[in-house]
C-alpha cells in the first residue's frame, strides 16, 4: 500500500511538472560570448600643462560584410529612407569631452548612440544622435534602431578619397575635417 501511494504521489507530481517544463520562457538570454569590439578614441594632450585637454572616442562592434551590400538594388531596398545601424551587436556609440563640429552641425559635450540616416532618394548621409537614455527606457536593442527617436543629426559629404582628421580649433572645440578629392 505504501509502495501505491508513493507511486500515485510520484505520478501526480511528474504530471504537474511536465506543462511546466514545457512551456517557453518569456524572457530569453541571448550572446554571452566575446564579441569583436573596437574603439577609436582621439585624445588632446596638453604639454605645456602636463594633461589631458580632452578626448573622444567611437565604440562599435566590427560589422561583418555581406553580399547583399554589393547589389545596388537591394543595398538601396536596405538603407533609403532609413536609419541604419553602425557595426554589429551593441549600439556604436561617441562619447566626446569636447564640442564636435561634423558636417557643419556643433555637436554639444556628451554621450550619444550612432546610427547613419540615408535620404528617401538615396543622394544624402546623415550621422544620427539618438539618446541613450531614452533607448535605455524604451528597451531597445541595436537591431531595433528604426523604433529609435533620432535626436539630431549631422550631415555627411559624399564618400570621398583621401584621409580624414580631427584638429582643435578655437577653445576646447575639435572640428572633423576631410581632406582629398571630393568623389
Amino acid at each position: 500500500m505504501k509502495i501505491c501511494t508513493t507511486l500515485t504521489v510520484a505520478a501526480l507530481l511528474l504530471t504537474a511538472t511536465a506543462p511546466a517544463q514545457q512551456a517557453k520562457p518569456t524572457i530569453v538570454a541571448e550572446g554571452g560570448g566575446p564579441d569583436d569590439y573596437a574603439s577609436a578614441r582621439v585624445l588632446y594632450w596638453n604639454e605645456k600643462t602636463d594633461s589631458a585637454a580632452g578626448q573622444f572616442a567611437i565604440n562599435y562592434g566590427r560589422p561583418v560584410w555581406k553580399k547583399v551590400y554589393e547589389d545596388p538594388a537591394k543595398f538601396d531596398a536596405l538603407t533609403k529612407g532609413k536609419v541604419w545601424r553602425m557595426g554589429s551587436n551593441f549600439w556604436t556609440s561617441l562619447e566626446t569631452q569636447v564640442p564636435l563640429s561634423i558636417g557643419g552641425k556643433d555637436i554639444p559635450v556628451g554621450y550619444y548612440y550612432l546610427g547613419m540616416h540615408r535620404s528617401a532618394d538615396g543622394s544624402q548621409w546623415s550621422l544620427a544622435f539618438i539618446d541613450p537614455g531614452e533607448v535605455r527606457h524604451a528597451h531597445l536593442d541595436a537591431f531595433q534602431i528604426q523604433k529609435a527617436k533620432v535626436k539630431f543629426e549631422a550631415p555627411l559629404s559624399p564618400i570621398w578619397s583621401g584621409t580624414s582628421h580631427a584638429s582643435p580649433s578655437g577653445q576646447g572645440h575639435v572640428e572633423v575635417v576631410q581632406k582629398g578629392p571630393a568623389g
